[in-house]
């Protein structure tokens, strides 16, 4: 339980904000873009396109994983030999488009990992994203040719960050990353320091692994605001902060690990001074904070000596897919079946899904109806059965996709999300600010309520048909 370590603006936003303890990211695949872009919409992911990171696609010859947010009609700024991203097949509207059409001189800025995109929307006035190779925060040619004074700046502090990432939780903290593995680790970890070495890339890569990259964001966005005139006057703008660092260290140490727990105390201390400068620069009570999570993650299954899938147990079963194609003679229903059928008998897979069997789906079956809301006709995924191969046959290409069984993740990171399951939905939700009761909850809160909650406190119209409900009023 880390929350009575928080000392700076996670102990703020507790003790003073409507804080759900266990929202709930409401659907089946629970991966970034899905996740970002309910919080940013207020709908669920077969709603705004976004259903997974990657999509199963075939480009000319060839069927592969291409990214949601991949557009080869534009290019990267900072690497003009890159094709760029957009929101070019995000089918929904975002809260920066809310606020940009209730007032046209209102402004909409996001930035962080590229899951900024969907907090933008369409036309926003910036969109960054961290790229090594384009020299820190960037954006595409879609939405600027050049990068503000004040993005590049950013971009020289983060050039001049330690070399060192230390161990900098107090003494009586540190008990909170007791979480030893019952079992032998996939890999053993080598603790803290953490050093930068050039022999495994570039400073820049190494140092947006770890937390220091989201510290210093939060504490330049008192710059950002003064910058962009965000918060002069009665026109509400908006400001998205995407942090990723507790995505990446999760992953590669697991969730509850020195390194996550040094992560967040560094983000309390961050989001303390983000606060404080938002007072001064803007005004207390002049402002509202939304902050929830993308998803939830797991533990390794070492630590309760589970089973770990490994890549070549995929690579086996995508092998006996393509055999099966390959030596298939009727029409594609039949093969879909066969496919199903192959899949099924696998061990480690515990559901398997296609348009038809989520439309038959009773409503009992809890993990289905999830799933449904991550499903959209011809953006299937080939997560989790990811390969290294050239696949012409993958079960994706027919529609067909699986989750494992629970407590079960591949060996691509030490802990991987992106399951039904409660310990990769589970999420808070909070809100601090302008018109915000004091209050705790243990559940009531969802990820699509997010943005729907965020508009009305900032008394921006809704749009209509969306899947979340303002959980608050401006008073």
């Amino acid at each position: 339980e880390i929350e009575p370590a928080f000392t700076g603006g996670f102990r703020r936003v507790l003790d003073q904000g409507w804080w759900v303890e266990k929202g709930e990211a409401a659907h089946g695949l629970t991966v970034s873009f899905p996740g970002h872009g309910t919080l940013a919409t207020g709908l669920f992911p077969s709603n705004h396109g976004f259903t997974a990171n990657e999509s199963w696609l075939q480009l000319g010859e060839e069927w592969r994983s291409v990214s949601v947010a991949g557009d080869p009609t534009v290019r990267m700024v900072g690497r003009d030999s890159q094709s760029g991203e957009s929101p070019r097949h995000f089918e929904g509207s975002s809260i920066g488009d809310w606020v940009k059409s209730a007032s046209p001189q209102a402004k909409s800025i996001a930035i962080g990992s590229d899951a900024a995109i969907v907090y933008g929307g369409r036309k926003p006035d910036g969109v960054y994203w961290f790229d090594p190779a384009a020299g820190g925060f960037t954006t595409s040619t879609y939405y600027s040719t050049t990068r503000p004074a004040w993005v590049e700046a950013l971009n020289a502090s983060i050039a001049g960050l330690p070399r060192e990432w230390a161990y900098e939780v107090p003494e009586q903290w540190r008990r909170l990353a007791d979480h030893p593995d019952r079992c032998p680790p996939m890999q053993p970890l080598q603790g803290f320091p953490h050093r930068f070495d050039a022999a495994n890339g570039s400073h820049l890569s190494w140092v947006g692994s770890t937390p220091l990259v989201d510290d210093l964001l939060l504490r330049q966005v008192g710059n950002i605001v003064q910058a962009e005139r965000l918060g002069t006057d009665s026109t509400p703008d908006y400001l998205a902060i995407a942090v990723s660092s507790t995505d990446s260290v999760g992953h590669e140490y697991g969730p509850v690990s020195e390194e996550q727990v040094d992560a967040l105390l560094r983000l309390d201390a961050a989001l303390g001074a983000m606060l404080d400068d938002l007072d001064r620069i803007v005004g207390k009570g002049r402002y509202v904070v939304g902050i929830s999570a993308d998803h939830g993650s797991v533990d390794p299954p070492e630590q309760n000596c589970l089973r770990r899938v490994t890549t070549p147990e995929i690579e086996a079963v995508l092998d006996r897919v393509e055999a099966i194609a390959n030596s298939h003679t009727g029409n594609q229903a039949e093969l879909t079946d066969k496919i199903v059928a192959e899949l099924k008998r696998v061990d480690f897979i515990g559901d398997v899904y296609t348009k038809d069997s989520l439309d038959r789906a009773p409503e009992s079956d809890w993990k289905a109806q999830l799933m449904k809301r991550s499903f959209r006709p011809g953006r299937v995924t080939d997560f989790p059965l990811w390969t290294n191969k050239p696949r012409v046959h993958h079960p994706a290409r027919y529609g067909i996709f699986v989750q494992f069984k629970e407590g079960m993740i591949f060996d691509h990171a030490r802990s991987v999300h992106g399951s039904p399951y409660g310990y990769d939905r589970l999420v808070p939700v909070i809100f601090y600010g302008a018109g915000v009761p004091s209050r705790r909850l243990d559940e009531g809160g969802r990820t699509v309520d997010v943005a729907p909650t965020l508009a009305a406190l900032g008394g921006i119209p809704l749009p209509e048909n969306l899947d979340g409900r303002a959980l608050l009023e401006a008073p």
